[in-house]
């Protein structure tokens, strides 16, 4: 009886096993297709770039900065913020994307891994596939901008990328100067790594 309950078990892994293959397959091949559609879109869309940057004051508070490239000419945006550098990277991103009133072909840089690899990776989709909960079931932070970014994406055709030119070189210049004069300046989102639900 016990060993015919252990190959009970071993049946019931390896269909377990199986069903995260065909899920693993069927995730990588819908990659597969939003590159070849983003690749067909990127050929009829005006090409743009846009880089971004955050700063932070000792007082706590954010500033980013953004430099926009079109074929019409450039622009810049910053704003100061009263929230966190991570959701103010967010806010950076989304504001760039929506300023681009048709649709291009972008590719958006920035420092920020929580940015970059949270969107070129897949994990905001995945998220948003599992009802904005992480695969640890905690809710998604910040999930009305990614939701926002998202939309925005479907508008254009992005690429997000780490990257570090003049250009994000102007736009860490206007998050710094967009901060109280008071407060000294530093630049969180070189040291952020990683993906996470914030």
């Amino acid at each position: 009886m016990g060993k015919q309950h252990h190959n009970r078990n071993l049946g019931l892994s390896a269909r377990s096993r199986h069903e995260i293959d065909q899920h693993e397959q069927s995730f990588l091949a819908a990659l597969a297709r939003e590159e070849s559609f983003f690749r067909q879109r990127s050929q009829h869309y005006p090409k743009a770039t846009i880089d971004i940057a955050v700063a932070t004051s000792t007082d706590g508070r954010s500033a980013y900065g953004a430099v926009i490239h079109t074929a019409q000419g450039s622009y810049e945006l910053s704003l100061l913020t009263d929230t966190t550098p991570q959701r103010t990277t967010l806010m950076a991103a989304e504001a760039s994307l929506a300023s681009l009133l048709t649709p291009h072909s972008i590719t958006l840089a920035s420092t920020s891994g929580y940015l970059v690899e949270s969107m070129a990776e897949g994990h905001v989709r995945k998220w948003s596939r599992n009802g904005w909960q992480t695969t640890t079931g905690a809710p998604v932070k910040s999930r009305d901008l990614w939701l926002s970014i998202l939309r925005l994406g479907e508008r254009h055709a992005v690429k997000f990328q780490f990257k570090v030119s003049a250009a994000m070189e102007r736009a860490k210049a206007l998050a710094a100067k967009a901060l109280p004069k008071a407060a000294a300046a530093s630049h969180p989102d070189r040291k952020t790594k990683g993906a996470s639900a914030m």
